[in-house]
């Protein structure tokens, strides 16, 4: 759906049409829609390639100079941390990468440049990580951005994927996640469902909303500051 968001006159107004940001669960979705305002346009698609594809289809009629993927991924590489920021840049002009670690830099939050590989379910171990990473040639991995970038060609926009690690990659993930769209906090009972299931997977869940915050925190404060280089 998109953000119904009263209006509100900052630097960024002038983007509002120009611009198309995705994320795919409420986690995502709504730290962005309180930062930036309706700057852009927001989008919130849901979880994997169909979900994503069903909610951009919604919009064949409208048309943007920039799609941007955005939310949270996960790392294929070492080194890389909960909050970092990944972007995927490729196609774009090279002065938005410029512009990008000039930002990083002002907020301290590291920032790495590479392929966001996709996946169709969670990669949760360290080895499927690191074989994930050696397949694609990838820095992290997500399950919309490749549907995303999709869209955006097809539409002649520029595609971007400007997204925050979540997991690094020695940081284990549940093997599953609760049914719907992944977003934890729509569905209280099939949450609560969950984790009598895998109760060995509560405490992961736990740590994964504390990082989620951090992670979240540091793309929002960058893109309020990166669109108004676009």
């Amino acid at each position: 759906m998109n953000a119904a968001i009263p209006q509100r006159e900052n630097g960024l107004a002038k983007l509002k049409d120009s611009i198309l940001l995705c994320a795919a669960t409420r986690w995502e979705f709504d730290p962005l829609a309180k930062r930036l305002g309706n700057a852009v346009t927001l989008l919130k698609t849901g979880v994997g390639p169909k979900r994503t594809a069903a909610a951009l289809a919604r919009l064949e009629a409208q048309r943007f100079a920039y799609v941007i993927s955005t939310g949270l991924c996960g790392a294929l590489q070492p080194g890389m941390k909960t909050g970092d920021l990944m972007i995927d840049i490729q196609g774009a002009d090279l002065d938005l990468a410029q512009a990008a670690r000039e930002i990083a830099g002002s907020l301290n939050v590291p920032i790495h440049f590479g392929k966001i590989a996709h996946s169709d379910r969670v990669a949760s171990t360290f080895q499927e990580k690191a074989a994930l990473g050696r397949r694609q040639r990838a820095g992290a991995v997500d399950m919309e951005t490749s549907a995303i970038r999709e869209w955006a060609t097809r539409h002649k926009a520029q595609p971007l994927a400007i997204r925050a690690i979540l997991d690094a990659m020695e940081d284990p993930l549940p093997g599953a996640l609760p049914d719907g769209d992944g977003d934890f906090s729509d569905d209280i009972k099939g949450t609560a469902l969950f984790i009598l299931k895998n109760i060995i997977s509560w405490k992961m869940l736990a740590g994964l909303a504390l990082k989620q915050r951090k992670a979240m925190a540091n793309l929002s404060a960058f893109l309020e500051k990166f669109l108004e280089k676009i």
